[in-house]
């Protein structure tokens, strides 16, 4: 089974409520290949995408990056968001302080989230 196909499944047989999709975008190969395996299943399954980004502003190119996965969703007409965060003001260990920024995003009930995706990993290989 393709992935392609895996996810068409997944969704196929999922609540109705689970048409609302915010994909979490961190311009990796992942993410990038798991966004465009959904928007060639969207229109078959009625989705309704959104693509959201946190710039943890680590690199001094994360701005630039940010800006490049905006145009990506732009291109392929999906809602874009964008979290800036700023390393300054985070206390403690900073990859765990992102962390949890990132669940206070997700846990705002302004988006508009039903399912998140972060990765699909298959047990078995594409044939």
């Amino acid at each position: 089974m393709t992935l392609e196909t895996h996810i068409y499944h997944f969704f196929k047989n999922a609540q109705p409520a689970f048409r609302k999709v915010l994909l979490g975008l961190s311009g990796g190969p992942d993410s990038m290949a798991l966004l465009y395996l959904l928007r060639d299943v969207r229109e078959r399954l009625d989705l309704d995408i959104a693509v959201a980004h946190v710039d943890h502003r680590w690199r001094k190119e994360s701005a630039e990056e940010a800006a490049l996965l905006k145009t990506c969703a732009e291109k392929l007409q999906l809602p874009f968001y964008l979290h800036v965060l700023d390393p300054a003001g985070l206390k403690g260990n900073l990859e765990e302080a992102c962390r949890e920024e990132g669940r206070c995003l997700r846990a705002q009930p302004a988006q508009p989230v039903l399912l998140r995706l972060r990765k699909i990993t298959l047990n078995k290989r594409s044939k």
